[in-house]
């Protein structure tokens, strides 16, 4: 019996890996349970063949007014709801608990109970340690990731800017994305038409414009044309910048 938790069904780089592995586990046999908040159990078995069941996520603390009346009230509503959750786990007797993510999502899975337990840390702690919001210091973060297993980073990049910037838990170990081989086998067969008027070599990005993509140190570093495919927030602001972009 295996969680897997997330903040996100879909969405990214790391949904992404969540789609491809719980699309394998199920292949094999396992039984996977889904953990994400703000997701119903109609968009998980729409997403997934096969039978994969959703936890009802713990919710987020309120940001009432700090040592006010309501500010108590959330949190002795949450601290109780928190215990039961954990109680829930541990008579769930998940055999594996995977937080997928760094930050929040590891941090919900930290106390909880399973013969093993793994976490997830996808981002670039050098170049953006986001989740220090969550943690009261460094070495609070640090006692957090020592309560899973293992904690796989996805580069050894993504490993050495954890040490560099928090220091080493002692239970890192690099683990690259895993692919799905055969659809990536599929669609690169399929032909695509794209118009090129130019007479250089043209990149075309397919993802999110956002600044952890950091698109910017790429255009400087290959001075090339680049046309961006996204749906982003940030799109006015990035466009302004980087489409059409041609020297």
């Amino acid at each position: 019996k295996i969680l897997i938790a997330n903040d996100l069904l879909t969405g990214g780089g790391v949904e992404n890996v969540l789609y491809n592995m719980v699309r394998y586990l199920i292949k094999n046999g396992y039984d996977v349970t889904l953990m994400i908040p703000n997701c119903s159990q109609e968009e998980v078995s729409n997403l997934f063949e096969g039978n994969v069941k959703l936890y009802k996520a713990m919710r987020s603390v309120k940001p009432y007014k700090r040592l006010s009346i309501l500010w108590f009230l959330d949190r002795t509503i949450y601290i109780i709801q928190r215990l039961f959750f954990l109680i829930n786990i541990f008579f769930y007797k998940f055999d594996v608990l995977i937080a997928l993510k760094e930050g929040p999502t590891m941090k919900g899975l930290a106390d909880c109970y399973a013969k093993k337990k793994f976490a997830w840390i996808h981002t670039d702690y050098g170049y953006m340690h986001w989740t220090k919001h969550f943690f009261k210091s460094n070495e609070a973060e640090l006692k957090c990731m020592g309560k899973y297993d293992k904690i796989v980073c996805v580069s050894n990049a993504a490993r050495d800017s954890v040490v560099r910037t928090i220091g080493d838990p002692g239970n890192l170990c690099v683990k690259y994305n895993p692919i799905d081989c055969s659809n990536i086998g599929s669609l690169s067969v399929k032909k695509i038409n794209v118009e090129n008027e130019y007479d250089h070599l043209v990149f075309i990005s397919v993802g999110r414009l956002t600044n952890q993509k950091n698109y910017k140190l790429k255009e400087e570093k290959y001075p090339l044309f680049y046309f961006f495919v996204s749906k982003s927030k940030y799109n006015n602001d990035f466009y302004q910048f980087l489409i059409y972009n041609k020297k």
